[in-house]
């Protein structure tokens, strides 16, 4: 969705709600909902929040030694400016769009250590070297019958999988799952998340989803917007999802992104990297992950 799109659409009434975020040292979104009022007469210039959301640990403990946030310097402001070329829909809210955004100093100057500064200084610095970098997304998901309460009252152990047994690869299981599946298919599709394929994976309960490979950026960015409405959808359903690295020690595996360099010619031959280095990933990136 265009700026313009979206200022026809705020004008019209179909966009209420405009997300602003970024993402955290954890994996995770973190962001405000603004009226789209607001965020086109100010918004879109930048939103204020504190710097301690790079600073925190995974349970938002205030861990110390940061040069950035911490105690010592108290904690300053940090400007999360709006990149309107990540403008989407955000269906699985009523009337509601999203916007990713770059971590600044007040003073308009990015933040260094920010995830997506990094990425972009690292997707730069391939480009001078004739480079660019492809991602594709495997997510492995698991389905839970609980609530964030119920979790938590269980001390996040012994938590119900949605399902029993093993049913790795079958149709039946993702045919039960389907009622959560669908939705979440067609809303990223609506969301300028393109989904190849899901499945049953190995263990009880658990999922996986194949997103479309894209350059660095509109990956990563595609990649947190599923991981963040995945859980958001299953909220939705009563269910909780987890796309952490592993629920339990007799559970199977975690999620994986897969990458490929590749010299800038033609579509074909990015085809043909990918496919190359999706059977490879780990030595791929010892050559230019450093």
């Amino acid at each position: 969705m265009t700026f313009e799109e979206l200022k026809a659409q705020v004008a019209s009434g179909l966009v209420e709600t405009v997300i602003v975020a970024a993402t955290d040292m954890q994996g995770r979104i973190f962001g405000k909902r603004m009226t789209a009022r607001h965020f086109m007469a100010a918004g879109k210039e930048g939103v204020g929040t504190c710097s301690v959301v790079l600073g925190w640990g995974h349970d938002h403990s205030l861990d110390p030694g940061y040069a950035l946030t911490g105690w010592d310097n108290g904690y300053p402001d940090l400007v999360v400016k709006p990149d309107l070329s990540t403008i989407r829909p955000y269906p699985w809210f009523d009337k509601t769009v999203f916007v990713m955004g770059d971590a600044n100093h007040p003073d308009g100057t990015e933040i260094s250590v920010a995830p997506r500064t990094i990425l972009k200084d690292l997707v730069a610095r391939l480009a001078g070297h004739g480079l660019k970098p492809l991602f594709a997304s495997e997510l492995e998901c698991y389905l839970l019958d609980e609530t964030a309460k119920t979790a938590f009252d269980k001390g996040f152990v012994n938590l119900k999988t949605r399902h029993r047994t093993l049913h790795p690869e079958t149709l039946i299981r993702t045919s039960e799952d389907e009622g959560y599946l669908g939705p979440l298919r067609r809303y990223m599709e609506a969301a300028g998340v393109p989904i190849e394929m899901v499945k049953a994976e190995y263990s009880p309960g658990q999922i996986e989803v194949n997103l479309e490979y894209a350059e660095a950026m509109e990956a990563a960015d595609r990649h947190m917007v599923f991981k963040t409405g995945a859980k958001e959808i299953a909220i939705q359903q009563g269910l909780v999802a987890t796309v952490m690295a592993k629920l339990a020690q007799d559970l199977g595996e975690a999620p994986v992104t897969f990458t490929c360099l590749c010299s800038v010619p033609t579509e074909k031959v990015r085809l043909q990297a990918v496919t190359t280095v999706v059977a490879r990933p780990i030595r791929c990136g010892t050559f230019w992950a450093a």
